[in-house]
Order: structure tokens, then sequence, then C-alpha cells
């Protein structure tokens, strides 16, 4: 049986899961990046390569920044070496913790969700249904177009690698490219939203707490639109984020978590002051007069 524990406790992890869409090249990874460089400790998941940000001036990340490029081998296959990254994440964030690193400063970034779909939508046509483990049949297509098949490969291969990452006791940063939809019903209106397909977009989205669109401002700032509108998807839980926020998550996770201001509650004594108070201003009154 599970073992239940209050919000009160220690042992429960105040964790948040962020995902953040947008066109390729506006800042997603950078956001990952700025968590590092404000003293966060970061576990990068980098599926479609964007790291040359970390490479040009890799001493501002000394100890605080981790990258992993999961990949098919020869002897392995792209959802295995997924596998292999999150269990040597765990492992990672375990040490961390025996060093009293508290969970609210470690992050799991996966960049791209995107790129991450495709790469195992492309190896489940690469297996054949009826020998799932010859790895001799994983360096051909079996079949020639996506097929039924290979989206409910791809949705178990998903829900694996999402389920394997909430289990990690730490905050969890996703990064999407972004979906344009046209809107017939609305004369063609642009929606946009996180490009992951089917069943596993549901189960991603439902995931995380807070899912923002990256834009450029006006004068070319970075803004996150965290609410939804008539034209983007967005997702608010808690209601605790503005409409548009810094694209900083340290500081979205510190205004997610915030302590509620305490409300006065007036008591007995508080009432006597008062009455006491407002008795002694009357008669100073009354003298005066």
């Amino acid at each position: 049986m599970a073992e239940f524990i209050t919000p009160d406790k220690e042992e429960f992890v105040k964790r948040l899961v962020v995902m953040v869409y947008a066109k390729a090249g506006i800042g997603k990874t950078t956001l990952a990046y700025r968590l590092a460089k404000s003293g966060n400790i970061v576990f990068l998941i980098s599926t479609d390569k964007g790291t040359i940000e970390a490479s040009l001036d890799p001493s501002q990340f000394k100890n605080r920044l981790a990258i992993a490029k999961p990949k098919a081998g020869k002897d392995t296959t792209y959802i295995q070496s997924l596998r292999d990254t999150i269990d040597g994440v765990a492992g990672r964030i375990e040490a961390l913790s025996k060093k009293k690193i508290p969970p609210s400063k470690i992050w799991v970034v996966v960049d791209t969700a995107t790129q991450m779909q495709a790469d195992l939508m492309t190896e489940a046509r690469k297996i054949d249904i009826k020998h799932p483990g010859a790895r001799s049949n994983r360096d051909e297509f079996v079949r020639d177009i996506t097929t039924q098949i290979d989206y409910g490969i791809n949705l178990a291969m998903m829900n694996e690698v999402m389920s394997s990452l909430m289990d990690l006791p730490c905050n969890l940063y996703i990064t999407a490219y972004e979906k344009e939809d046209k809107d017939s019903s609305k004369g063609n209106r642009a929606y946009y939203k996180p490009q992951l397909s089917g069943q596993a977009r549901d189960r991603f989205e439902g995931a995380a707490d807070v899912i923002c669109r990256l834009e450029v401002g006006e004068e070319g700032e970075r803004l996150l639109k965290c609410n939804p509108t008539a034209v983007i998807y967005a997702k608010n839980r808690g209601g605790k984020l503005n409409d548009v926020e810094e694209p900083d998550l340290a500081k979205l996770w510190n205004k997610v978590f915030a302590e509620p201001k305490p409300i006065a509650t007036p008591t007995v004594a508080s009432q006597t002051e008062t009455t006491e108070s407002k008795t002694t201003e009357s008669n100073k009154e009354n003298s005066n007069g």
C-alpha cells in the first residue's frame, strides 16, 4: 500500500511541471540555461541538439548543468537510450538529496518533446510487431508509411517516458515547438498550441502545471503568455500567474509557491482594544468641546 504524506511534511516535494512552446530559435533552451545561471542544478535531456549556448562559455555552468543526448546505436534503441538517461538522472538526484540539495533547486529539462516524439515515431516504424525484440529489425523500416500501429507504439513509448519523468523528485521543464491551426468557424483565425500529436499530447499537457507560449514582444523582448486566449493554448493551474510573465522559470516557481499573506482575524482582545480606543477618543472630543 502506498504511504500517505501530508503537504506539511518535509518529504512532500514542491515540484513544478512547466511546458513552454514556441517557434524554433525564440529562446526555449535559453530558459533552461538561465535556471543554471541562477543557482539551480539542471539536467538537460537534449533531443534536437540545441546546446550551442552552453558550449560558448562552459565555465558559467560549472557543477550546475549536465547535458545528455539520447540516441540509438548499434546495440541499443532510442527508447532504451532514453530509459538509461532518465535512470542516470534519477541516480544523480538521489546523490544530491544526500547532500541536502532541496528538490526545488533541481530541474530536469526535455528539449524538445516534439523532436523526441518524432524520433520515437521513426523507431516505431522499424519495429516488426511479430518480432518486436529483434535488433536486426531495427535497421530498416518495416512499414513505408506511418500506420495506426506506429501511433499505438509511439503512444506507449511517450507514456512510458512521461511516467518516468514524473517519478523524479524534482521540477520538470518540457519544451515543444509551436503548431498553428486555423479555425474555420472564426474566419480562419490562427490558434497556437504545442506541437505534439495524438493522445501523447494529452498525456504531456495533462501532467503540466503551467503551459506558456514564448513570444517576442514589440521591442524584441521575450514574454511568456500564461493564460489561455482566443488565439493561444495555455494553462495556469492554481491561477498564480499573470497573463504575461517574465521568461524566468525560477521566478515562476517562486510565484506559484509563494506563501499566501496571512489575513488578520479580529480577536476578543483586539476588539476590546478598539472599543477602548474609540471611548478614549470620544472622551477627548467631549472635553475639548
